[in-house]
């Protein structure tokens, strides 16, 4: 109920407010795409306690408010005359990159060996490593005291010094990496036990940089048959011709044609079972020329474990460019190298290394552009010396200068960190899928990706950036298999003082985004200063990207920006949370998940925000800054968005929509024991019902009591009657305590005239017929935590399933108080709502499947953190007909930003007792239709929200029908993909939704007009990803009982269906029955 707060927008060019209803307004929703002014709670994140306590608030006269628990430290003011910022400076005991000795000559070593005959012309074979290497520096290894190695890439492999205080000469001071075993696996080894997931390389084996295209066997597609577990073991097949081939599923074939190159197994590898052919096993143990004691001589070339490590595949023919030509290659893949015979080739090259230190490279760091990479470094004298090296007869000690590259990341997208000297000298953010860059930085992004701006004493204002922190370590903490994290830690001097703070990046395998946040350490000697604002991202962007539109139909669905604008975002940002590349079809989206966020996107660059209002004294943890990726079109970038937010952001997340029963609609206010325990009665019978929502009306004189006149009893018999048999019912109970928006509907006259001083300062109103004042009181008074005892109570007492938290308490009243400058309002705003996040924890730690949905005058998809559901709008005074297509409309739009599970529908039902509507006296045909039109767009709060004892048995008959019939395939209502075309007005049109979840679900086609209208049933559109190679099973729905098969089809063919007169035409894709919900799936 938010009569008070009666809004909305038109998503619909032809939808216009009728003359003649001048009693209700539009609300303005902003989708998400509203720069979050309201600001809350922030989730205590890193490894520093951080303690709010309870604090007393007064607000004065001039607006300004005082923290009396906190006053203004004498130290802040001592510290404001020191230099604000100033660098820390590296120490040996600070310093934790690398000190040791190395002996990078081994490397050249190892290559020597084989390689100087091949660059001295002395022998005519092919490379075992390269002709020089093309990257050095140091990488994440967990087990190391420095949790660093040192490594060099050539073309053929990497190699490795993870241990500097083995002997130099040591056989095992150097090593090639398990780089095969890395890309097949998609395991990227970051300790000896360490992994970090990045999925499987989709390269081709047989490629170089500069020809990396070839239609040929992938990492990924070799995998399906290798030894990766000790599995796809075979037989010993000694003496038996090679002629299988692998097809892109990982079917093995056999091509007899290929038996005339004459290639046989003759060796079978015991420990993963695997052959190896002839040829291989001949140039495994080859002799050769080879550089031995300063000299060229005939030797053994190859320990083949300790080089190529155990064989995890059998061999497979594959058809490949080699030198333009397409051609035959064997192929055989080994943990740290893979073998390639080629027959066309000239005698000497016909069996060649693979590229897979190349591969390996453009895997783990795909934003490097490497042909330009290798280019520049093949004019480097030797190929010994990693950047930052410095020779030496004795050893090679490290310098600052050396370069270290560190990677977080999962399958889907990976930042990648380079670090020199205590700086992060570049940063980049790549989509892993199609190998695209979003982002080269210079640093961690623009002012280091990260910025504080804090107030100190006597308006004293300071801004720190993230490059003004030097480096002084960092860990790789890995939580499981599939989660990792990379941590920086950073300080700076400010006014003196040493500032301590947490750079964090998360990633988790099988998400598609990863996770930035901050921590600074509680710093007592900075007292008095408080961060107001923070940007926890803020990274420049590659040409390319660009922000999207922010609806694929803006021109039909004009969303409007914010009415309020924060001072700290510059003129020109688009508020948008999804990014596109110029070819269409990839890019990415971002958001800040917390209560306090925003972000916006500028030209080349897109940042994450915060408000916040917190003292150095007790540290800072922010808020997640997500990037995330997507591959396709624009459609899909709204849907990963919205995905995230409700798999991984919303508190609905995981949680199940009940069916309310609403009190409001058929009685608004008047409302006692009696009227709910008869409405209760027939809610048990029907079986539908999960929630009796008790609406505006219940409470006394005094906020969150129960009025003891309509409820002598208390709840208590409610309660009883709800818990009897089955289905068991719980309680749902409406508050607005703070902003007092309901006065002709609720009577708080006790607390108004007992409790004046918790008002907010310049609100108040003098009530005519009673001598106190009225209006909004403050939430950061001493009254929040009368609230906050009263809601705990309740909860605890009644055991509330829902709360329906009302009339823009969310948009904090104390905000609003007359004379507050923009600095006071944020303050006070960040202040309430951090109050208000503080006692949603609390309710969700007591109550962990309660839905709260909350009501404010604008939809801030940053709440969500918080609460369950976000209330749209209001419009009650729509006729039947055109409410309905309101709700179609504000679905249409706004779940390209809201996540849809997360949208409270406000459907005013058939019967609203205020608007006197006489709705049921409509044919009952009629009624029907509009609560099945209803039944995915918000019909489930409101829908049947009726007198129970006024409406007719069919009616009633059919809405059993109807929620039991949604409660079935429950599963598939938890998602909303647009189909057909917006709902418009006084169109002859039919118009749709779709509800699939991997390849099974809904799709509804309602047809308004009096006309029967046929329809091609749009199975092909980006949303559904549905395979275009499969055959689907369609089946009407539409009596809510059984399903009737239509025929069968594939995306894209095209499958006509006609939709009778205002009817929904409900098709279920491969649902044949209700026991299909729970077996279905693509």
């Amino acid at each position: 109920m938010s009569r008070r707060y009666n809004y909305t927008v038109s998503y619909s060019s032809s939808f216009r407010k009728r003359r003649n209803r001048a009693r209700w307004r539009l609300v303005l929703v902003s989708f998400g795409l509203l720069l979050a002014l309201i600001v809350g709670a922030v989730m205590l994140l890193g490894s520093w306690p951080q303690s709010l306590g309870k604090a007393s608030f007064a607000a004065f006269p001039d607006g300004s408010v005082l923290n009396k628990n906190n006053p203004s430290s004498n130290q802040a003011e001592s510290l404001a005359n020191l230099p604000p910022i100033s660098p820390v400076a590296l120490t040996s005991q600070k310093w934790n990159w690398p000190i040791n000795v190395y002996s990078p000559e081994a490397f050249k070593r190892v290559w020597q060996y084989n390689d100087s005959p091949v660059q001295a012309r002395q022998v005519a074979r092919s490379w075992a490593y390269g002709s020089t290497p093309f990257a050095s520096f140091l990488e994440q290894y967990k087990d190391t005291p420095q949790g660093l190695r040192l490594v060099q890439y050539w073309d053929k492999t990497r190699l490795e010094i993870t241990d500097p205080s083995t002997p130099s000469d040591a056989p095992d001071y150097v090593t090639p990496g398990l780089l095969v075993k890395e890309l097949m696996s998609g395991q990227m080894q970051i300790g000896e036990k360490s992994y970090m997931s990045l999925g499987p390389a989709m390269l081709p084996l047989v490629s170089d940089l500069q020809n990396s295209s070839n239609s040929t066997l992938t990492y990924a597609m070799l995998a399906q048959v290798a030894s990766l577990k000790n599995n796809n073991r075979v037989e010993a097949q000694l003496e038996s011709t090679v002629t299988a081939t692998l097809d892109k599923n990982g079917s093995t074939l056999k091509d007899p044609n290929l038996a005339h190159y004459q290639i046989k197994n003759s060796y079978y590898s015991p420990e993963l079972g695997h052959n190896v052919p002839n040829v291989f096993w001949d140039f495994l143990n080859s002799n050769g020329t080879a550089f031995v004691d300063g000299k060229y001589q005939v030797a053994r070339l190859y320990d083949w474990q300790a080089v190529a490590g155990l064989p995890l595949t059998e061999a497979y023919w594959t058809r490949a460019l080699v030198n333009g030509k397409s051609q035959d290659v064997l192929i055989q893949a080994f943990e740290r190298r893979v073998l390639l015979y080629t027959p066309a080739n000239d005698p000497g090259f016909q069996v060649e290394w693979g590229n897979v230190g190349q591969h390996y490279f453009r895997w783990r760091y795909p934003d490097v552009d490497f042909a330009s990479l290798k280019s520049s470094l093949a004019s480097t004298s030797s190929p010994n010396l990693p950047s930052g090296v410095n020779a030496a007869s004795s050893g090679t000690k490290l310098t600052d200068t050396l370069e270290i590259r560190l990677v977080v990341g999962n399958a889907s997208l990976a930042r990648t960190l380079t670090i020199q000297n205590g700086r992060v000298t570049h940063s980049g953010l790549v989509n892993r899928q199609t190998r695209q860059a979003y982002a080269n930085a210079d640093g961690m992004g623009v002012n280091g990706g990260f910025l504080l701006k804090l107030d100190g004493s006597s308006g004293v204002t300071e801004t720190i950036t993230g490059d003004q922190f030097t480096i002084t370590g960092f860990s790789m903490l890995t939580t499981s298999e599939n989660e990792s994290q990379l941590v920086l830690n950073g300080s700076v001097l400010f006014r003196g003082q040493t500032l301590n703070a947490k750079f964090y990046w998360k990633a988790i395998f099988g998400r598609n985004y990863i996770e930035k946040w901050v921590a600074i350490e509680p710093q007592p000697t900075l007292a008095g200063w408080r961060i107001r604002f923070a940007t926890i991202e803020d990274l420049p962007l590659n040409e390319g990207l660009r922000a999207a539109p922010l609806t694929p139909e803006q021109d039909k669905l004009p969303l409007l920006i914010p009415t309020q604008r924060n001072l700290n975002v510059p003129g020109g940002a688009i508020f948008t949370h999804v990014m596109v590349q110029d070819n269409q079809s990839e890019g990415f989206y971002f958001f800040s998940a917390t209560p306090l966020g925003g972000e916006y996107a500028l030209d080349k660059r897109v940042v994450i925000f915060q408000e916040e209002y917190q003292d150095l004294k007790d540290g800072f943890n922010s808020g997640k800054a997500i990037l995330g990726s997507y591959t396709g079109v624009v459609d899909l970038g709204f849907k990963r968005y919205t995905e995230y937010l409700q798999n991984y952001y919303s508190q609905m997340s995981g949680k199940r929509q009940p069916v309310w029963y609403h009190s409001w609609y058929p009685f608004t206010n008047e409302i006692n024991q009696d009227v709910l325990l008869s409405q209760l009665e027939i809610m048990k019978t029907m079986g539908i019902y999960d929630v009796l929502h008790i609406d505006a009306g219940w409470e006394g004189s005094y906020p969150l009591e129960i009025d003891s006149k309509k409820f002598p009893q208390g709840f208590n018999p409610l309660i009883d009657k709800a818990a009897t048999g089955n289905p068991k019912i719980g309680l749902g109970i409406w508050i607005n305590p703070f902003s007092d928006s309901y006065g002709q509907y609720v009577n708080y006259a006790g607390m108004h005239r007992d409790h004046p001083e918790w008002h907010v300062p310049g609100l108040q109103r003098r009530d005519p017929k009673n001598n106190y004042e009225t209006g909004p009181f403050a939430i950061n008074s001493d009254y929040y935590f009368y609230v906050r005892e009263k809601l705990l109570t309740l909860v605890k007492t009644y055991n509330i399933k829902a709360i329906y938290w009302d009339g823009a308490d969310w948009n904090i009243p104390d905000a609003s108080a007359p004379g507050l400058t923009e600095a006071q309002r944020n303050i006070a705003r960040v202040q309430g709502l951090k109050r208000l996040m503080d006692l949603m924890n609390e309710i969700h730690k007591i109550a962990p499947d309660i839905i709260v949905v909350s009501w404010n005058s604008t939809a801030d998809v940053h709440l969500l953190g918080s609460v369950e559901q976000l209330q749209l709008s209001d419009v009650w005074a729509l006729p039947l007909g055109e409410s309905e297509l309101f709700r179609e409309q504000q679905f249409y739009a706004s779940t390209y930003h809201l996540p849809y599970y997360s949208i409270w529908g406000d459907w005013y039902a058939i019967s609203y007792k205020e608007n006197k509507d006489e709705n049921l006296k409509q044919p009952v045909d009629l009624l029907k239709y509009a609560e099945t039109r209803m039944v995915g767009v918000g019909g489930i709060v409101a829908g049947a929200s009726l007198d129970l004892t006024k409406t007719p048995a069919e009616l009633l008959n059919h809405l059993k029908k109807l929620y039991t019939w949604r409660k079935n395939f429950e599963q598939y209502f938890t998602v909303y993909q647009h189909v057909l075309e917006i709902p418009e007005r006084n169109k002859l049109q039919v118009t749709g939704e779709a509800h699939i979840v991997k390849g099974a679900g809904f799709i509804l086609l309602d047809n308004p007009t009096t006309t029967s209208l046929p329809v091609i049933l749009p199975l092909s559109l980006p949303e559904l990803e549905l395979d275009p190679s499969k055959l689907y099973s369609l089946y009407d729905w539409s009596n809510l009982e059984t399903a009737t098969l239509l025929g069968k089809a594939r995306p894209g063919e095209g499958f006509p269906i006609t939709v009778p007169p205002r009817s929904v035409y409900i098709i279920g894709i491969n649902l044949p029955s209700f026991a299909a919900a729970t077996t279905s799936g693509q």
